[in-house]
């Protein structure tokens, strides 16, 4: 039996879904990706105090507004892992950092700032190396930098038997 997961994701508004969508149909039938577009902010292997999470979301939610970021690339891990690199402003950085104030110390290590190895990435889909290669020049030729908002915060468990929502706060309005 494997490990459960859970995992921490911003979530964006309907505009910025809508564009993020458009960009994966390019890859339609080659990718299972049904979930929402997210920027993950954090991984966590089980056992985690998920009352105490979720409190500590809310509090987060409460205390941060909700902001833009800037669609300024696409990008690839190993050629099968194709997504849209967001422009880290100072405003993205602080969010993730704020964010990582509690909890640091269960995340994975991909995803701690004291670790310098977060890539804030938006996945568009994981498939095979031949067929990232092949669909990774065709998002290139389309792709135009935007903008969309983050608007709120998930917080889902990954199991065997696939994601389950926990919980979702919106962030304050301006």
């Amino acid at each position: 039996m494997s490990q459960d997961i859970v995992s921490v994701l911003a979530l964006f508004d309907e505009d910025g879904s809508d564009v993020l969508k458009n960009y994966r149909k390019l890859f339609e039938g080659i990718s299972n990706l049904n979930y929402l577009p997210h920027l993950t902010l954090a991984l966590y292997d089980r056992p985690i105090n998920m009352e105490e999470l979720d409190k500590w979301v809310d509090d987060f939610c409460e205390n941060h507004h909700k902001f833009t970021i800037k669609l300024m690339a696409v990008g690839s891990f190993n050629e099968s892992n194709i997504f849209i690199l967001p422009g880290v402003s100072s405003k993205l950085q602080e969010f993730y950092n704020d964010f990582h104030k509690k909890f640091t110390d269960k995340c994975r290590s991909f995803f701690r700032p004291s670790d310098n190895e977060w890539i804030p990435h938006i996945g568009l889909y994981y498939t095979n190396i031949v067929e990232g290669k092949k669909r990774f020049p065709m998002l290139m030729d389309v792709f135009k930098p935007s903008e969309c908002m983050i608007h709120r915060i998930r917080i889902s468990m990954k199991s065997e038997e696939g994601y389950v929502i926990v919980s979702e706060k919106e962030l304050s309005s301006f």
